[in-house]
């Protein structure tokens, strides 16, 4: 029985419907293709689900336990028919909206799990290294895949030989571990000590992170300035990208220049010039090793591709970073204007009978509003990541202690004696801490920045690795970010001595946990493992605690100001208000330079240099204006019936091979100049030669 199915597939439609708008923000659809992206798609949904399936979990256990309860005590005093259920039902308030009965809420875990288990460790990583490969053929790329992602499992099966010889250390019985089910709950039990420690990581940054992200837009006077410090540092990151683009380029053409037109290697070298942007053809004399083989052709191909994708990333945050700017200033000047709107440069001004409205509406917001809501906001997530810090550090010591009083505030709000409040309330006490602590933790892998390799870029500037990337380790934080969630909320049990059979609500040892079907999926398992590994829940806590105050201090911005030198900060982007005035100016200036170009109808500087994007959509997020078809008539098609193609293969085969190629003109006067003058050297020296030649004879 699913009670109130509309209701939840309402709720599924309006999560598919915020992952797509969430995808379609990053992810670039003509360069990724559509099956990475329904991969990436699948994964984010299944686990961004979480966040409905917990709290009706929890509100199905409660009303079970609730009837099982009643039941037991009106078991003397009513007979039991259909009249004693309507009684318990009504006692119970009903129960919840939505309501799984049965084995359904279970078939559900375990769709969520187990796909999402297999997408983690074989689908995201091979995906993911398949994309990255520069071979040029479909298995000799799943092939390489697979090699790669080998070598990661045989370094996870090596830590997991260590882990079991721990075990053996610690005394454990292996004669237990002899059966299908125990190998099982090992891995889970494995998987989410991982999975957790990821969580304090992210946790430990994000909930210090969040506030503050809120309290420094608050001020746009400072930020302003650190738009003006990330201008200069996105510019530097360009220049880097196109440097490093020019030099590939540069040892390809080597490549384009050996290669005949009837060497085997040829197709594969059309191939990746095929990929080079138009600034290739600006390359006069290519540079590096003339040895050709396969394998240098598929690591060229696989640094163009990311060479391109690095210059491509660093040219949209530079560009989206000076859209920000100019709107900030604007905003800043406004703020003291005597019109008392705010004054748009490169906006179109609002026409209609509300327009004076809603600018005056504008200007009141960003004047006086705008800093007191950001404020609000920080100070709400300042309190919300206390208690989340509380919750996490009373979560072990009450157990280990013994502690009697519950000193967990999620789990008051769900004791036993708030099962008379409507099961609205209770879903929203489970899903607003739930959702705030996932997206704290989602957020922080949103914004992670590995290297430079693996980076989600808005305006569909993210490529397939990055978003796979992301895809893998969301689906190794789900489960423990829903398990130590229910920990706090002491909806899970935390010991063996907490669990109970169906329908049982007390044993010998007090009150047992709710019975949910997450608990029989994925707490169950861990609770068959040596206590030491149950331990584990005093040591995680503690290790968020740390990592809370030292993005707190900010420590690791100040080691690196402190005891670092000036190229190892500037490496980092330390950013400093005082430190970095210097730098502060200078994208000061180049703003300044970028938007007169702009006023002026001009293109961006790095444009006249550098990379032109060329995709489905540009920096704005606006698709790009498609080449217009040619119009379908019958004269058109009886034309190209007529033309033989074997005959147009066959003359400009000959005319290839006979006729010389002209290079084709390069819009770079530089690179004409080059061209003119080594033309000029070969002909004076055609010239000495034959004069040399007819003096002999």
């Amino acid at each position: 029985m699913f009670k109130g199915w509309w209701l939840f597939a309402l709720g599924v439609l309006a999560l598919m419907f915020a992952v797509t708008r969430i995808l379609y923000r990053y992810a670039d659809f003509k360069r990724i293709g559509w099956w990475p992206v329904l991969i990436v798609w699948i994964g984010w949904t299944l686990n961004f689900g979480i966040v409905l399936l917990v709290p009706l979990d929890i509100a199905n256990a409660k009303h079970e336990r609730c009837i099982n309860q009643v039941r037991a005590e009106w078991n003397t005093t009513h007979p039991t028919g259909e009249t004693l259920q309507e009684e318990i039902e009504a006692e119970c308030g009903g129960g919840p909206w939505v309501e799984v009965k049965g084995d359904g809420l279970m078939l559900f875990w375990q769709l969520i799990y187990w796909i999402t288990y297999v997408l983690c460790w074989t689908a995201f990583p091979i995906t993911q290294s398949f994309c990255m490969t520069g071979e040029f053929y479909f298995f000799e790329r799943l092939r390489a895949a697979i090699r790669l992602n080998f070598i990661f499992y045989c370094i996870y099966g090596a830590i997991g030989l260590v882990g079991l010889f721990v075990l053996i250390l610690s005394g454990a019985n292996l004669s237990k571990f002899n059966s299908l089910e125990a190998i099982r709950n090992v891995a889970v039990a494995a998987s989410n000590s991982y999975g957790m420690f990821l969580m304090v990581a992210f946790l430990g940054y994000s909930l210090v992170e969040t506030p503050a992200f809120y309290w420094r837009h608050s001020n746009d006077e400072k930020m302003l300035k650190y738009y003006y410090f990330l201008a200069v540092r996105y510019r530097e990151q360009y220049e880097k990208g196109k440097n490093h683009l020019d030099k590939v380029m540069k040892h390809l053409k080597v490549f384009d220049e050996k290669i005949q037109s009837d060497d085997p290697f040829r197709p594969l070298v059309d191939v990746v010039i095929s990929q080079t942007p138009p600034e290739y053809r600006d390359i006069f004399l290519g540079e590096g090793s003339p040895e050709v083989t396969y394998d240098k052709l598929v690591g060229i191909h696989h640094d163009l591709k990311a060479a391109i994708h690095e210059t491509l990333s660093a040219r949209s945050l530079y560009i989206n970073c000076l859209n920000r700017t100019f709107r900030l200033e604007d905003i800043v000047n406004s703020k003291t204007s005597d019109k008392k709107i705010v004054e748009w440069e490169f906006k179109q001004p609002r026409t209609g009978s509300f327009a004076g409205f809603l600018n005056r509406l504008e200007w009141i917001w960003y004047t006086y509003l705008h800093q007191w809501v950001f404020l609000g906001i920080s100070f709400l997530g300042i309190c919300m990541g206390l208690i989340i810090v509380w919750n996490e550090e009373v979560l072990g010591f009450r157990e280990k202690f013994k502690i009697k009083t519950e000193l967990g505030i999620f789990a008051q709000m769900l004791k036993n004696e708030h099962d008379s409040y409507p099961f609205e309330v209770q879903w929203l006490f489970v899903f607003l801490p739930l959702a705030y602590i996932a997206s704290c933790c989602y957020s922080s892998l949103f914004k992670i920045n590995f290297f430079g390799i693996y980076r989600l870029i808005p305006h569909h500037q993210s490529d397939a690795p990055s978003l796979l990337f992301n895809s893998m380790y969301i689906a190794r934080l789900t489960f423990p970010i829903a398990y130590n969630f229910m920990l706090m909320s002491r909806t899970v049990p935390l010991d063996r001595k907490e669990v109970c059979d169906m329908g049982v609500y007390e044993n010998a040892n007090g009150v047992c946990a709710l019975n949910t079907q997450f608990s029989k999926l994925y707490a169950r398992p861990i609770l068959a493992m040596p206590e030491w590994i149950q331990d584990m829940n005093i040591l995680f806590p503690i290790v968020m605690l740390v990592l809370c105050v030292l993005t707190f201090f900010d420590v690791y911005t100040k080691f690196i100001l402190n005891c670092c030198l000036k190229s190892v900060q500037k490496f980092f982007g330390i950013y400093d208000d005082k430190g970095s005035g210097a730098q502060i100016q200078q994208g000061k200036d180049l703003v300044e330079t970028e938007k007169q170009r702009k006023r002026n109808g001009e293109t961006w500087t790095i444009d006249s240099v550098g990379l032109q994007q060329t995709g489905r959509f540009n920096l704005s997020g606006v698709p790009n204006s498609a080449p217009p078809k040619e119009a379908f008539t019958f004269k058109g098609v009886m034309n190209k019936f007529k033309t033989s193609p074997k005959v147009n293969v066959e003359l400009s085969t000959i005319k290839e091979k006979i006729l010389p190629k002209a290079a084709p003109k390069s819009n770079n006067s530089r690179v004409e100049s080059i061209r003119a003058k080594y033309s000029k050297l070969t002909n004076d020296d055609e010239k000495d030669s034959s004069k040399s030649g007819t003096k002999e004879q």
